[in-house]
């Protein structure tokens, strides 16, 4: 049984070791010497207490009757003891089937003698007429823990709890009264109040004088527990036998009938238990007619010893199962005669079909090892050789007396001794046991020249590494021309390094040359803009001597065209970009020149500048700058006549990634009712036309709400 201390699992372990050490035939089993056959002592069968030794006959019911285990756990086990232990203890199943067959008789020999067992007294004491104990047996002294000195001439009354001393009391007189009396009550026992049942019994003397009781006890828990273990363990056995997956039945060999079959017959034959008790050979005309001959043929050999077949049955349905049966002869108690066959049926269809299903798995693989280019070799955790391949013999060369052996070690050393280098090689297997999980790469030298890489994976069933797959791969050739490809390439690097050192020189000659020339244009912008500067200083100059005021302000527009154009070679000359200009810079300072050129004292001309940081090359910052420069001016000059404030805008940014925008704006007067650019005579305005068809750009002017000109043209980022 399971104790309290003790899990499922413990169990399990322990009572498989003790069925493993009885199938190995070195438990000890007691003799009943009148039948010669095993049998355990009432005392073992009725208690099956843990300490009991556990012998043959009664290692079932002491799983069976196990209060604390279920039958599946019980069917388990049976399936272990049944098939699952080796080949070696097949001869052990003839007596562990007798064990399942003699386990209900057993149970019936329990029922007759339990009876007996409950009439036992627990204890047995004597009273006088006063209630004070006279004598008693020591299992009064046992039960209640009392001594004999506690005892003697004490009051009965002691034995029982406060509560139930006055139906003592009643019980007592009723005995003395009526002879006898029988009363169900609690006994004051080491355990604490238990329930027993007390009889007592008047005792007289010679003159028929009444002078005491003699009373008996038996505890009503023990009674109960009995009756409810027998009870218990006959539908435990129950539930083995009809929970069981194999067929087990008992036949009569002298009456040629069947004596008992297990339910599991009818799930697998297809056929009801009914009909074989009726027709004991009705398992016979269910064979598959091309195995019933052979079959039948050797049934005579169940008489002689132990019968095992393997065949094929018909089931209604028209389906096949493959079935293992094996028999066993069972001899008489008395004179030593074959009086009886136990059998044991189980379906192995689905068994069948995996070893069809492995064949051909192995037949598919072994065709796959031998169609790779590679060298397949295939061992187990300990470097036994599994497997391997046409291509692994082909390889290295190995004859066939050594393939034939089988002798992994004889191999490793034929290997070792081809290898330039065998001890990198025993040093790369020994890694493989230390890092079983991994997959390790080698590449192995022959004296002969040849290269070999080899590959070595952990080989997986099931979730478990089982060994090592070893890929063996020629790669001589790889390797040689891995090796010219080095020379090669070694080569190729000394002309590189060759060339470089020349390009760099050139390199370092064609930085100087730019230097020189980058000097040289720079100091070219710095001459332009102080010419540029001098014509715009004689415009300036010019203009004081011009007393028309229209003349004065064309050369003052002229001035500022010309400074415009004189503030980008400013900035290229000090530009570290050269050919590049900075428009948020070069915009920013256009505007500040053109509002201290127009800005008077009683206007208050706010400017809204959004500029992007955008590098332009000359040939575009120039066309824009005079396009600033033209637009900004104008409103100056038209937006704010008459006006003591204003605001001008002026914006440049991308528009996408391929597009500019340019937008000045204000919010003066605007333009003058059916305005057109194309008939209007204004140079600054002709040249902005021309400048946006310069830059390949769109114009749109619109004057409803001061003057909005928005140029866009397409630019590429450098």
């Amino acid at each position: 049984m399971v104790s309290k201390d003790e899990t499922l699992a413990e169990f399990h372990q322990r009572y498989t070791i003790e069925l493993r050490t009885y199938l190995q035939g070195t438990v000890s089993c007691p003799e009943d010497t009148e039948s010669g056959t095993s049998l355990a002592t009432d005392e073992q069968e009725g208690l099956l207490a843990p300490t009991v030794p556990v012998s043959a006959n009664i290692f079932l019911g002491q799983l069976a009757f196990a209060s604390d285990i279920s039958v599946v756990d019980v069917v388990h086990i049976h399936q272990i003891a049944c098939g699952k232990l080796g080949s070696e203890n097949r001869e052990k199943e003839e007596e562990f089937l007798r064990l399942v067959l003699s386990a209900y008789e057993r149970s019936q020999r329990l029922n007759a003698r339990q009876g007996q067992f409950n009439r036992l007294p627990d204890i047995l004491y004597s009273i006088n007429t006063e209630y004070y104990l006279q004598r008693w047996n020591p299992g009064l002294e046992k039960v209640t823990g009392l001594s004999q000195t506690r005892l003697m001439n004490e009051s009965v009354l002691i034995l029982f709890p406060p509560e139930e001393r006055a139906a003592i009391t009643q019980h007592i007189q009723q005995a003395f009264r009526d002879g006898q009396n029988e009363i169900d009550t609690l006994l004051l026992t080491r355990a604490g109040p238990i329930p027993y049942r007390i009889r007592g019994m008047v005792m007289k003397n010679e003159d028929g004088v009444v002078v005491g009781q003699v009373v008996l006890g038996n505890s009503l828990i023990e009674t109960t527990l009995n009756i409810e273990a027998l009870r218990d363990s006959e539908e435990r056995f129950r539930h083995l036998v009809e929970n069981l997956n194999e067929v087990l039945w008992l036949t009569d060999i002298d009456n040629q009938a069947v004596i008992y079959v297990s339910p599991s017959y009818e799930k697998i034959w297809g056929q009801s238990c009914k009909s074989l008790y009726e027709n004991p050979q009705s398992w016979l005309s269910a064979i598959h007619p091309q195995e019933s001959d052979r079959v039948q043929a050797t049934l005579p050999a169940q008489r002689h010893g132990p019968w095992e077949q393997e065949y094929r049955i018909l089931l209604p349905s028209g389906l096949t199962r493959w079935i293992r049966t094996r028999c066993f002869p069972v001899h008489h108690p008395v004179g030593d005669r074959i009086y009886r066959l136990a059998s044991i049926s189980e379906d192995i269809t689905q068994r069948k079909q995996t070893e069809v299903a492995l064949e051909r798995s192995i037949s598919l693989l072994q065709a796959t090892l031998d169609s790779t280019a590679d060298g397949i070799l295939v061992l187990n955790r300990e470097g036994d050789i599994l497997n391997y391949n046409q291509q692994y013999v082909q390889l290295w060369r190995i004859p066939d007396h050594i393939l034939s052996s089988r002798d992994s070690q004889l191999v490793n050393a034929f290997l070792l001794d081809q290898m330039r280098y065998p001890e990198d090689f025993i040093n790369f297997i020994n890694q493989n046991y230390q890092d079983p999980t991994e997959t390790h790469q080698h590449l192995i030298e022959l004296i002969d020249d040849r290269m070999i890489e080899l590959i070595s994976r952990p080989y997986e069933l099931s979730g478990y590494i089982r060994g090592r797959v070893h890929c063996f791969t020629d790669v001589t050739s790889q390797r040689k021309a891995a090796e010219s490809l080095e020379s090669l390439n070694e080569e190729l690097e000394a002309r590189v390094k060759k060339r470089t050192a020349q390009l760099r020189h050139l390199n370092e000659k064609l930085q100087l040359s730019v230097q020189e020339k980058g000097i040289l244009l720079k100091e070219l912008h710095h001459r332009v803009k102080n010419n540029l500067q001098v014509i715009a200083s004689l415009l300036r100059l010019q203009s004081s001597y011009v007393q028309n005021p229209q003349d004065r302000e064309l050369f003052k527009d002229s001035e500022n065209r010309v400074r415009s154009m004189s503030l980008i070679h400013e900035k290229l000359y000090h530009s570290q970009e050269m050919g590049e200009i900075n428009a948020q810079d070069y915009f920013y300072t256009v505007v500040s020149n053109l509002v201290s050129s127009y800005s008077r004292s009683s206007q208050k001309i706010e400017i809204d500048l959004n500029l992007e940081s955008i590098a332009l090359d000359v040939d575009t910052a120039i066309p824009c700058g005079l396009i600033v420069n033209e637009l900004v001016s104008n409103c100056f000059k038209y937006a704010f006549v008459e006006q003591s404030s204003g605001t001008i805008t002026v914006e440049f940014i991308r528009q996408d990634d391929i597009t500019l925008s340019l937008l000045v704006q204000d919010d003066g007067w605007g333009l003058p009712e059916n305005f057109d650019i194309e008939e209007i005579d204004s140079l600054g305005l002709k040249l902005v036309q021309n400048l946006v068809e310069q830059l390949e750009g769109n114009l749109k002017l619109m004057g409803e709400q001061g003057t909005y000109v928005k140029i866009t043209f397409p630019w590429i980022d450098k």
